[in-house]
């Protein structure tokens, strides 16, 4: 899979058209075989998070207590795989109003890791979904969001990554879709009402258990909601503001992006991803979050680069018609408390048995 500078992504993967009728086929009869919406079984709105092992869960803690200092009231679902989370871990949570849930081994057949977000969604006790993933964070309370129009409308909001997917990628055929100038989608943060999308849903858990097909056209899961979408001809809103980035600029290298950033349908700041740089509590004393970075409106002179170094890992570059500017001064004091918070989660009974399991989970087998 290669990331062009002119943000197109492109993979080294090729079907012929024999190959693409049958995929074509294999999501029609899919689609068949998807049982009406279950009336009267879900209800209310809510925020949906995984949190699989000790990065996730040490992420899904922060945006929690994050959300708590927004004073967010929506109820919160931690989802999780037997053995990822001990029961300290599932009562210091209960103890902090979450309901934490359990995938049963049935349920995930063919499913793992980021394909596992889109059964959370279904699963979910909730008929109105806001899905965040556990290394999301939220500047202000998100729920207004379930306010807006487009998504009463279409039940289904979407936000958008850097990238596009390459013209010649077999997906727009099998898809029967050829907007070329879209943007992919960003799965950070998802807005579905299963009432509205219940087909499209179920399609999308099926191309994450169809990996060994979807995940070579596709990066992971995220793609795969927008593309079930296009199969059924469904209409989705996607966030007409462009991902940006936050980071710090280093003397020698520059501006150095660890953090996806997203905004509301007003173009107002909400999420910042930490995709490239999660919270960890080995590292609670830098301070990353200090610049914004985003192209100018409508410009076409726009250049991405997905980097990597030994000292910074993986972070984004922008080249073009970018603007730079500070991190507003009421959000100068976020990060600190967060890295405060890390401190003293690192001390904590539940997340030191936590430590301990992983150490042992992650030990050679003699």
């Amino acid at each position: 899979m290669k990331f062009n500078e002119d943000g197109v992504r492109e993979i080294p993967f090729v079907l012929d058209t024999s190959a693409i009728s049958k995929i074509r086929l294999m999501l029609d009869d899919c689609t068949k075989t998807i049982p009406d919406y279950p009336q009267n079984f879900f209800s209310g709105k809510g925020i949906v998070i995984c949190a699989g092992g000790i990065s996730y869960l040490t992420c899904a803690w922060i945006l929690i207590n994050r959300l708590k200092e927004v004073k967010c009231k929506l109820p919160v679902e931690l989802w999780f795989r037997s053995g990822e989370l001990s029961q300290l871990s599932i009562q210091t949570f209960k103890s902090l109003g979450i309901e934490c849930r359990m995938f049963d081994s049935q349920s995930i057949e063919n499913l793992d890791g980021v394909g596992l977000k889109p059964l959370a969604i279904k699963l979910s006790k909730f008929k109105e979904i806001l899905y965040l993933d556990a290394d999301n964070f939220c500047l202000k309370d998100p729920s207004y969001l379930f306010d807006y129009e487009k998504y009463k409308e279409f039940g289904a909001v979407f936000w958008p990554d850097y990238w596009r997917t390459a013209k010649d990628n077999p997906i727009w055929q099998i898809v029967d879709n050829y907007q070329y100038n879209d943007f992919e989608q960003e799965s950070g943060q998802i807005m579905i009402n299963k009432e509205i999308c219940w087909k499209e849903l179920n399609l999308t858990i099926y191309m994450n258990k169809e990996k060994r097909i979807f995940y070579q056209l596709l990066l992971g899961d995220k793609d795969t909601f927008k593309f079930s979408w296009n199969f059924l001809k469904s209409k989705f809103q996607m966030i007409g503001f462009d991902a940006g980035s936050c980071g710090f600029i280093c003397s020698k290298e520059g501006f150095i992006g660890k953090t996806m950033t997203q905004h509301d349908p007003n173009g107002n700041l909400l999420f910042l991803h930490r995709n490239l740089g999660k919270w960890n509590v080995n590292d609670s004393s830098q301070i990353i979050w200090k610049f914004l970075l985003n192209f100018q409106d409508s410009s076409l002179d726009r250049k991405y680069f997905l980097c990597e170094n030994d000292k910074h890992g993986k972070h984004m570059k922008f080249g073009g018609n970018f603007k730079t500017k500070l991190l507003p001064k009421g959000f100068l004091t976020i990060e600190p408390a967060c890295l405060a918070n890390l401190a003293v989660l690192a001390s904590m009974p539940f997340f030191q048995e936590e430590l301990r399991s992983a150490k042992v989970r992650l030990s050679p087998k003699t």
